[in-house]
C-alpha cells in the first residue's frame, strides 16, 4: 500500500500519485504542463465533488484553495519521483 498523504484519504493518495506520474510524462514529452493541471483539477472535482465554503468565505474561494492543494501535493509527489529517475 502506498503512503498516505497528509490530509488526503487512500484513494486519493493513490490517485495523487498517479497524476504525478502522468505530470512527469508531460513535462518530458513538452507537452502543455498547464493544460494537464487545469484537466487534472476537472478530473478531481468530477471524482470526488465541489469543496464545501468555509465560514465567511464563499466557493471560489474554496475551490481557489483545493485546487492549489491538490496541484501543490500533486507537485510534491512529482519531484520525488523525478530525483529517484
Amino acid at each position: 500500500m502506498p503512503r498516505i498523504r497528509p490530509g488526503w484519504t487512500p484513494k486519493q493518495s493513490v490517485y495523487l500519485r498517479l497524476a504525478a506520474i502522468e505530470y512527469l510524462r508531460v513535462i518530458h514529452a513538452e507537452q502543455q504542463c498547464d493544460e494537464y493541471l487545469e484537466t487534472f483539477f476537472q478530473e478531481w472535482l468530477i471524482s470526488y465533488g465541489m469543496p464545501k465554503a468555509l465560514e465567511g468565505a464563499g466557493l471560489e474561494a474554496a475551490l481557489v484553495l483545493l485546487k492549489k492543494h491538490v496541484v501543490a501535493t500533486m507537485r510534491l509527489v512529482e519531484k520525488r519521483y523525478s530525483k529517484s529517475l
